[in-house]
């Protein structure tokens, strides 16, 4: 693959089923994801709902 850390290559390698290709998703975006959603909580509600 010419773009190993393209994420557009990513996107068209899901799209033909390549499982690599989530993963790599996954481990780039899953920790950024919950810690927005943490950082965007309310201060009083994060430790219930617990990202």
């Amino acid at each position: 693959m010419p773009h190993e850390n393209s994420v557009t290559s990513w996107i068209d390698g899901i799209k033909t089923g390549d499982g690599s290709d989530i993963q790599r998703l996954w481990d780039r975006y899953f920790a950024r994801s919950v810690r927005l959603a943490g950082a965007r909580l309310p201060a009083h509600r994060r430790r219930s709902f617990d990202e």
